[in-house]
This record gives structure tokens, C-alpha cells and sequence, in this order.
């Protein structure tokens, strides 16, 4: 887990180094994998070269290598194009993706919560190598149809075909013979529709059963809780059903403006960053 806007430092940062290290406030939430943890400090992307600070934070952290020349301005008149290389998150799926003992469906998965569609070194970490982003899934429902196919929706269309199997047994004894017959022939159609979608949506090959999602959930500020929620349930039950070894996840953008309504705070979350430290309120 990375957080590129900073921290608090004295509730966040431990007091002593070694294994019996205490969580603070901030990271009590993961003291129950204290023995699986490693708390990285003064870590330091040092690529310089085309871009800003900001385009080079997102599109230079996985790769470790410089932005090509390019035509995306960043600030003060920077402009730059894509990493020269590959992501190390990129590597390691294509790894493990060469051996058969590890191969996986997906190799790799990449969620995004609140990513803009807009495909720029601002808004992308993952590169399959030079001028080659990956772009994160940050629609669950995009998501889901692409970890477990269509299941969603053949489970709504064989909730229409009982209710219209329903109904031709309701009219077929007040049909003609002529008629009755056609009836048959169409019944016959949807029973043979609903068992091919009975054994479409068959789960039990899965550890784990999908999540469920909640329907109408729009990819906007104050439905970031949600559909981080959802992102993370599917990333994990990708991981218990062996879909893939190596997953992102990517909340909103480099320069991201979330404002965390849900918590009643107005200001937006980057501009808050470049408060000091000092500044108790921020």
C-alpha cells in the first residue's frame, strides 16, 4: 500500500524499528498481520526528466524509469508521454504467467476506484512495457462481467423465463389445438433456453462465490466508500479463486481531488496534502 499524498507523521510512523514494532493510530487497523508487514521508510523515486513531479509520481512508480517526450502538458509547461518500460507489477505476472505451475485465467487484474477514462501519465501506474498502459477496471459492474462472464445478467434472464413459463401454462388450455401446438414448440424453446442458462451460471467450480453487487452504483465522488468496497471484494475473490496472483488497486488519479464528503470534510483531499504538518486542522 502506497499513499502518495503523505501521512501524519507521529501517527503513523513507529517508534522503533525490529519486528515487535507498535501500530499507530493509523496502521492499528492492520495489527492483526503485524508478522506479514513491512513498514518502508524514506523510500525515494528519484526519476527526473520529461514531466512534473506529478506525472512522474503516478507513471514512474511501478516502472522506475523515465517518461518518453510527449505532448500531455504537466504543470509549469512539462510536458512528457508515456514510461520507456515495463511495470514491475507487469513482470511479475508475465513470470508467473511463463510457468505452467503458476499460470493463472488473468495473470494479473487491475482495479480502479474512481479513475478518470481519460488515459494520461496522470491517470495510469501499470505498463505492459514503452508506451504501453494498462488501464484499470474502475467499473465494478466492467469488472465483475469480466471476472465471471455474464453470470449477472443470464441469472436476470432466467428470472423472465420462469415467469414466462408461468404464463403459457396459464393460457395454454384456452388456445385452439392449432395454437396450443405452437405454445408447445415455444415452451419447449424457453425450457431448453433456461437449462442452457442454468448450466451457464453454474458456480461450483469456484471457492468462492462472487460478491454481490448492488445495482445503479455511478462512478462518482461520494460513491468512492462503495466502490472501493466492491473493487477490494472482487480483487480478494479473485485471489481465493485463483484468477490471478499479482493485482493493483488505484484510487482516483495522480493530483486526485477527492473530497471525502462521507466524512464530512469539504476541502479536497490533494490540495489538503500540501498542508504542513503543523497544521493540526488539515
Amino acid at each position: 500500500m502506497f499513499s502518495p499524498n503523505g501521512t501524519i507523521p507521529d501517527q503513523f510512523w513507529p517508534d522503533k524499528t525490529g519486528e515487535d514494532f507498535e501500530h499507530k493510530t493509523i496502521l492499528k487497523p492492520l495489527e492483526p498481520f503485524h508478522d506479514k508487514m513491512l513498514v518502508l521508510k524514506n523510500l525515494h523515486n528519484k526519476v527526473r526528466g520529461d514531466g512534473d513531479n506529478h506525472m512522474r509520481g503516478m507513471s514512474c512508480l511501478l516502472t522506475g524509469i523515465e517518461l518518453f517526450p510527449g505532448n500531455v502538458m504537466g504543470g509549469g509547461n512539462t510536458p512528457s508521454g508515456w514510461p520507456k518500460g515495463i511495470s514491475i507489477d507487469r513482470e511479475i505476472c508475465k513470470h508467473l504467467q511463463s510457468k505452467e505451475d503458476t499460470r493463472t485465467r488473468f495473470g494479473a487484474l487491475h482495479f480502479g476506484v474512481g479513475v478518470q477514462d481519460t488515459a494520461d501519465p496522470w491517470t495510469r501506474m501499470s505498463y505492459d512495457g514503452p508506451n504501453q498502459p494498462v488501464t484499470p477496471l474502475a467499473d465494478p459492474y466492467d469488472a465483475y462481467r469480466k471476472l465471471y462472464g455474464n453470470v449477472r445478467e443470464k441469472k436476470q434472464v432466467r428470472s423472465v423465463l420462469d415467469d414466462l413459463k408461468g404464463d403459457l401454462n396459464k393460457v395454454a388450455n384456452q388456445l385452439p389445438e392449432s395454437d396450443r401446438k405452437l405454445l408447445i414448440e415455444h415452451s419447449k424453446l424457453v425450457e431448453r433456453m433456461d437449462k442452457e442458462y442454468e448450466s451457464g451460471t453454474s458456480l461450483n467450480n469456484l471457492v468462492a462465490k462472487p460478491p454481490e453487487l448492488p445495482e445503479g452504483l455511478r462512478n462518482q465522488n461520494d460513491s468512492l466508500p462503495q466502490l472501493g468496497r466492491l473493487q477490494i471484494d472482487m480483487m480478494v475473490n479473485s485471489f481465493v479463486n485463483d484468477f490471478a496472483r499479482v493485482a493493483t488497486l488505484q484510487y482516483t488519479k495522480s493530483v486526485g481531488q477527492a473530497k471525502m464528503n462521507w466524512l464530512e470534510i469539504d476541502d479536497k483531499h490533494h490540495t489538503l496534502s500540501h498542508e504542513p504538518d503543523k497544521n493540526k486542522d488539515a
